[in-house]
């Protein structure tokens, strides 16, 4: 029978931006990661964070997180959001996570609606030059 660990498991790529200091950091085709590492934790948040450190990185402990998910991925966005709102984010989130979000008890002002970039301004577009994003779930 099918073995159902007690843990959650993240892999994360290691990119290596700052190496390559004031280089584009969008990612061509060239662009490979050196490696990878992976978290292990009793939740989702604490694999991620381990994950995230491991590769390097520093996780913000405050800020805005923008969450944008695919229908079949919704149901699960409620928890992650619920946790980032107890941990002291605020959440933004597109039309569709944002109106799944408050129909299961998320509101406002710890969950708002941002825009996509074809759907106005200001939008979600806005909010990453202006550096207001923290986090970027999707």
């Amino acid at each position: 029978s099918e073995v159902i660990p007690n843990h959650v498991s993240v892999k994360e790529a290691v990119l290596p931006f700052d190496k390559f200091t004031g280089a584009d950091v969008l990612l061509s085709p060239e662009m490979r990661s050196t490696g990878e590492v992976m978290g292990i934790g009793s939740s989702f948040a604490a694999a991620y964070a381990k994950a995230q450190i491991a590769a390097g990185l520093k996780l913000p402990t405050e800020g805005t997180v923008f969450m944008s998910m695919k229908d079949r991925d919704k149901d699960a966005a409620i928890a992650l959001a619920s946790d980032f709102i107890d941990m002291g984010y605020k959440v933004v989130a597109t039309r569709g996570t944002y109106a799944h979000l408050v129909a299961n008890g998320l509101n406002p002002p710890n969950v708002e609606l941002t825009l996509k970039i074809n759907e106005g301004r200001p939008n979600t577009m806005d909010m990453i030059k202006r550096g207001e994003i923290a986090l970027f779930v999707s």
